[in-house]
């Protein structure tokens, strides 16, 4: 236990081989599932903060000039921006949390650990891959 809380295992440790191999094959087999590996193309070509100014400008009908003016108003848009450019690959759990807030914070907050956990299961597919590229040599084609 110590050893692992104070990141000292052994690189040969058979256990921690056989964890990384389990997560890898359940981070492999989620993207798998997803289309373009939970990538949608709502944020796929442009920043959040752009596609915010464009959203501020499209919602102008919906809020009070009132409401606009508040310094608050822009992070609130950007907020649900984020959580549109994570819908390829957050849950339905995830996803309700976000639009029940009341709280900007929150709501950016939940995308931002969204998109970390995202980012930490490419990483683990990337590493099954390249084992599997190690593995496999020169001779390997089925992989692509």
């Amino acid at each position: 236990f110590l050893s692992r809380f104070h990141g000292s295992s052994a690189p040969n440790d058979p256990f921690q081989q056989f964890v990384r191999a389990e997560d890898q094959q359940r981070a492999v087999d989620l993207l798998e599932r997803l289309d373009n590996l939970g990538l949608s193309y709502y944020g796929y070509f442009s920043s959040i903060p752009a596609l915010t100014a464009h959203a501020i400008k499209l919602f102008v009908p919906y809020y009070s000039e009132e409401h606009r003016s508040t310094e608050e108003h822009g992070f609130e848009v950007a907020s649900f921006v984020a959580l549109r450019t994570v819908e390829g690959y957050a849950s339905p759990t995830d996803i309700s949390f976000a639009l029940q807030s009341r709280s900007t914070t929150e709501r950016l907050e939940r995308v931002y650990d969204i998109m970390q956990d995202h980012r930490i299961q490419l990483e683990k597919m990337a590493e099954k891959i390249s084992q599997e590229l190690l593995d496999c040599g020169e001779e390997c084609t089925d992989l692509w």
